[in-house]
């Protein structure tokens, strides 16, 4: 039985010397790609604007815990701040 492949120019243009199997980017070159009118973009943008702000503003914060925590913990298991 032969096997069917709908895109018999992807497994040709495999590589990978890790064991992991990538598709070259030029295999993509013939591909079209459709893009939505720029009014429907500008929406969609309005939409998901606030959430990746809210997400970016989170991000901060984490990394400023992070910071805050690797400064103190030390101190912390070395009895340098006491607790109370």
């Amino acid at each position: 039985m032969q096997k069917c492949t709908p895109y018999p120019e992807v497994p040709k243009s495999m590589s990978g010397a890790t064991g992991r199997q990538r598709v070259q980017e030029k295999c993509f070159d013939g591909f079209l790609i459709c893009q939505p009118p720029k009014d429907l973009l500008e929406r969609f943008a309005a939409i998901v604007q606030p959430s990746f702000q809210l997400i970016h503003k989170l991000h901060l914060r984490i990394e400023n815990l992070r910071r805050t925590r690797d400064l103190l913990l030390p101190r912390l298991l070395s009895a340098q701040i006491p607790l109370l």
